[in-house]
């Protein structure tokens, strides 16, 4: 499964590149080197290129027959990836390839289909077998040979052209792009395909651009909503139409899909996306006793944690193994003190090993979901061993590695108990490595929170957050106010992806 998603995610960042006329060190080309005649034999040329833990650069994979870590390369694959940069930049070592692909996707009665063309650009015969190996392969039923409309094989004269078709299962219509994994790799880059080239007792992996015959695209955006319109603008042929749509009334975070036909000289095109928002958080001023029982907080407003929406995998999957939002469910407020950020919480179910991270980016609202500097704290329940009062646990509190070590010695919890407990926690503003609340009265805060159910599933709940966390590009928005009653209309933040 690693190999699969390594020829994936090789294949997204040449893709990239690709798409943004970016020059991309074909690092995994370096690795791959001369691959083998199965996908099987490819891996196992690669044991000598990663470690046997990543903290053991100086071991390899074959002193364990396979066994080890196969995402971080040690020593020596790292020296390939300084060759191929190297190589990249002196602009050596392009030649043109054997074969070369293209390809392209449309919509017919049965769904979305790819077409991938083979060339033979050598002055001799090529034989050999083609397999695509798509992201959505991972956990289908599907092998990827059952995906293609025909076995691979090839054997092409110079200039001859071999063609495969691919059909995209569970994609019936546009809008199924919006699902996991077909969100990924149609909606939010350029769709492409990763196809595996075996000849004789090599192999090589392509990342093949499949566009569709109109090209049309939602643009994404991050803004702040003052009513319930959002508006929206869809790119095709260079010229950008702006459409809206409407967030429900009275509703606080909540998940809308946008699905767009488009009409462009003589061609019909889909543009797909979906749009989170989320109300902005209330913060007031003031200090409190943090002792769990949440009596200074009586003014303030609450935001959810634990709407079906927010039930995010890492992958962007809406992935919630509750058996509804009653069995576990967050609310949570924010107090302004002078030296620091108070959290409280309200919580519905039963606590187990539960973890979470609270994030904070201080910076001015113009940066507020771009890429920059972020800090954060991370929280874990500890079970308290007490056999008369099994259900009480602690909260075991440590600051973030981009903060002042010394801020996890001044972060304060307090205890809490199942079912309804709550929970309250004092953040230096040092951690943030500022004095005070951010002078435009909006801090960024993501709040990431991974339930366990006691049967080795997680639910991971997040406030704002599509996917994966260590970033501050998705970060929700809280305001200080003069008063938090509820009342009180704070915007909306709308993320458009």
């Amino acid at each position: 499964w690693s190999i699969f998603r390594t020829i994936g995610f090789a294949g997204a960042l040449e893709n990239l590149g690709a798409c943004e006329n970016v020059p991309v060190a074909k690092t995994f080309d370096a690795i791959w080197d001369k691959g083998g005649p199965t996908l099987q034999d490819s891996a196992r040329a690669m044991w000598p290129l990663f470690p046997v833990h990543c903290r053991k650069q100086m071991t390899s994979m074959l002193e364990t027959d396979g066994k080890g870590d196969p995402i971080h390369p040690n020593a020596l694959g790292h020296l390939m990836f300084a060759k191929s940069i190297f190589n990249t930049i002196a602009g050596v070592g392009f030649g043109e390839e054997i074969i070369q692909f293209t390809g392209s996707s449309h919509w017919t009665d049965k769904g979305l289909i790819s077409k991938i063309s083979a060339v033979n650009r050598s002055g001799v015969r090529q034989e050999g077998m083609l397999k695509v190996y798509p992201q959505f392969f991972f956990g289908n039923a599907n092998s990827p040979a059952a995906l293609m409309r025909n076995n691979g094989t090839y054997s092409l004269n110079p200039g001859e052209t071999f063609d495969i078709e691919i059909q995209w299962p569970e994609v019936k219509r546009p809008g199924d792009l919006l699902k996991y994994p077909y969100s990924i790799h149609t909606v939010r880059v350029e769709p492409f395909l990763p196809v595996v080239n075996y000849s004789g007792n090599k192999s090589s992996v392509h990342p093949v651009r499949v566009p569709f015959d109109l090209e049309c695209r939602i643009l994404p955006n991050r803004q702040v909503v003052k009513g319930n319109e959002v508006c929206y603008a869809v790119n095709c042929g260079g010229r950008n139409q702006v459409f809206s749509a409407e967030i429900p009334a009275d509703s606080e975070v909540g998940l809308i899909p946008l699905v767009e036909k488009i009409a462009n000289g003589g061609k019909t095109g889909w543009a797909v996306a979906e749009i989170l928002y989320a109300r902005y958080a209330a913060a007031l001023k003031g200090e409190a006793t943090v002792d769990g029982r949440l009596d200074e907080w009586g003014e303030h407003s609450w935001i959810p944690i634990g709407e079906q929406v927010q039930a995010r995998a890492r992958n962007g999957a809406i992935e919630d193994n509750r058996k509804s939002p009653d069995e576990f469910y967050l609310k949570w407020a924010f107090k302004a003190g002078e030296k620091g950020l108070y959290l409280a919480a309200k919580i519905k179910g039963t606590l187990l090993k539960d973890r979470f991270f609270v994030f904070f980016d201080p910076r001015t609202p113009e940066n507020l979901g771009t890429v920059g500097r972020y800090y954060w704290l991370s929280g874990e329940v500890e079970q308290n061993k007490n056999k008369q009062n099994p259900t009480n646990g602690r909260l075991v509190l440590k600051n973030g590695e981009t903060s002042p070590k010394a801020c996890g010695k001044t972060l304060t919890a307090c205890s809490f108990a199942d079912n309804e407990g709550a929970i309250e926690i004092l953040v230096p503003y040092e951690l943030m490595e500022t004095s005070a609340w951010p002078e435009s009265n909006d801090l960024g805060i993501s709040i990431v929170w991974a339930h366990y159910h006691g049967d080795q599933k997680i639910t991971r709940m997040t406030w704002t957050e599509t996917g994966h966390e260590w970033t501050p590009c998705n970060y929700g928005v809280v305001r200080l106010v003069e008063h938090g009653h509820p009342s009180t209309k704070l915007p909306y933040l709308a993320i458009i992806k």
